[in-house]
């Protein structure tokens, strides 16, 4: 781990959060990004895949590190331990929160295929996607036609949601597709602020049980 992921690691302990179940590679080297921001807002992402994540292998994962979780939220970053541990939080009833946070061509240079995708995605409780996600799994060029059609095939039992920027949210549910309204900011740099509303939704959500618009309600104002 490079002392960047060290430094990661402290502050989370300094938050309370629970690093116990994170492994450490010795001399390993963990994923990181370089963001770049341009004036009007544009961003571009360089990824530097590490030697460590990737490498983490689905035989380390077991029932004990769900223990107290209500929630099981992953991006598939690496795949297969994310696979192993879905399909033991289907068995105890845990919520599986999936984040195709990236294009299906992205995660499949992270060793993550399509069948391994499409087996999160039929597993899923609820679905958080970007639009790049949609689009290349579709076809469409409508994130309306697209988020309809992934929505359609897969029937994640809790919706499907994913943010339109300043045009706010898109929810696909069994009886009803909701178009959420964005609080009004001055955007500066928006890094993070995809995250931001999916910890906030199942904060709300799950947390303290709120309703599913007043989830992405807070969603977004988390966002904002």
């Amino acid at each position: 781990m490079i002392t960047k992921g060290k430094h990661c690691l402290q502050d989370l302990a300094q938050a309370g959060i629970d690093i116990r179940n994170v492994f450490i590679k010795p001399k390993g080297s963990s994923l990181h990004t370089f963001i770049t921001l341009a004036r009007n807002g544009n961003k571009a992402i360089f990824a530097n895949l590490g030697d460590s994540l990737l490498s983490l292998s689905a035989e380390l994962m077991t029932e004990e590190m769900l223990k107290d979780v209500k929630v099981f939220y992953t991006d598939m970053f690496p795949g297969k331990p994310a696979l192993k541990l879905a399909k033991m939080c289907k068995n105890k009833n845990i919520i599986v929160a999936f984040n195709l946070q990236c294009s299906p061509a992205f995660m499949e240079l992270c060793q993550v295929t399509r069948n391994e995708l499409d087996e999160m995605l039929s597993m899923a409780d609820v679905v958080f996607s970007c639009r790049e996600g949609l689009l290349e799994m579709t076809g469409e060029k409508d994130l309306l036609i697209a988020g309809k059609k992934v929505y359609e095939q897969y029937r994640p039992a809790q919706g499907l949601l994913f943010t339109v920027g300043e045009k706010g949210t898109l929810g696909f549910f069994k009886d009803q597709i909701l178009e959420m309204d964005s609080f009004r900011v001055q955007a500066i740099d928006t890094t993070g602020a995809g995250d931001a509303f999916n910890g906030g939704y199942i904060y709300a959500r799950y947390g303290k049980g709120m309703g599913t618009k007043e989830s992405i309600t807070f969603a977004n104002a988390c966002a904002a």
